[in-house]
């Protein structure tokens, strides 16, 4: 997980149609639904159209009855055939310009947003207005060469901010910056850069040793001071450990001997209820 995947997760975490109870999230789920249930046959058609009214369509009818769009009346038209099927899902599914622009964009011809609301990729960024960009992976943006290209990226990374070149052409600047994730301002891109260091210092891969130890050796006196109350934390732990230990066995002996207590009293009771008499 990067940084820049962080900041795409919370410009669409942000959006309120993914969560509210508007006509726009209506919409939205239904881009979900249409997604996850690909149809082929006419009864697809109607078990998705079905489930889809009873998960979120009575729903929002229900607590919005105000609301007279053309899309519910279409949800609630009769449908019979497989084609109108196909129509009436094609007419539901163009309702989606309510949403737009989509953020995020489109990867593979679907919304980054409903990718992001189903699986949570772990690189959102990478997908951000990926087809809006239109990169052809592997080829040189300048000359269409397959050879020795590479992928120049700057921060926040993501389609827009990146470009393929081979050793021959050089950079012609990033394009498509309205389809780029934003730095807000200076102290944004200060703040960036500071969580990026850390995140480098100790969670890249293969690298957590050695920057674990420059990082001891420039904070030596605060690791020191840290250890310090560390081992006479675990000390006291020790204490208490022994002493609850000590507290257990005194009140398992103690439970023992009362049990021996009431159990002689007990049978002391049945024989002086049959006369006899019980002598230690």
């Amino acid at each position: 997980m990067s940084f820049a995947h962080i900041q795409a997760d919370f410009i669409l975490s942000s959006v309120p149609w993914t969560s509210n109870d508007s006509f726009e999230n209506l919409v939205f789920e239904w881009l979900k639904f249409e997604y996850q249930h690909p149809c082929k046959k006419k009864p697809d058609f109607e078990r998705v159209l079905a489930d889809f009214r009873n998960h979120h369509f009575n729903k929002f009818v229900h607590n919005r009855a105000d609301i007279a769009s053309d899309f519910v009346k279409l949800v609630c038209d009769p449908v019979t055939t497989k084609k109108e099927y196909e129509e009436l899902f094609a007419n539901m599914s163009a309702f989606k310009h309510v949403l737009e622009p989509l953020p995020g964009g489109h990867y593979g011809g679907v919304p980054v947003v409903v990718l992001w609301s189903l699986y949570k990729p772990s690189q959102l960024n990478n997908i951000w207005f990926h087809d809006e960009v239109g990169h052809d992976t592997g080829k040189c943006s300048q000359c269409s060469t397959s050879r020795n290209v590479s992928l120049k990226t700057q921060e926040p990374i993501c389609p827009a901010n990146s470009v393929w070149l081979c050793p021959k052409c050089v950079d012609g600047g990033p394009c498509h910056q309205q389809y780029a994730l934003p730095v807000v301002d200076t102290e944004h891109a200060l703040m960036l850069q500071q969580i990026q260091e850390l995140y480098t210092t100790f969670l890249a891969c293969g690298q957590t040793e050695v920057s674990w130890t420059q990082h001891y050796a420039a904070h030596n006196s605060m690791f020191e001071s840290v250890m310090t109350d560390l081992s006479t934390t675990q000390q006291q732990l020790r204490v208490v450990t022994d002493e609850l230990r000590q507290l257990k066995q005194w009140t398992d002996n103690q439970v023992q001997a009362r049990a021996q207590e009431v159990h002689k009293a007990y049978t002391d009771g049945q024989y002086s209820c049959r006369g006899g008499v019980h002598w230690n």
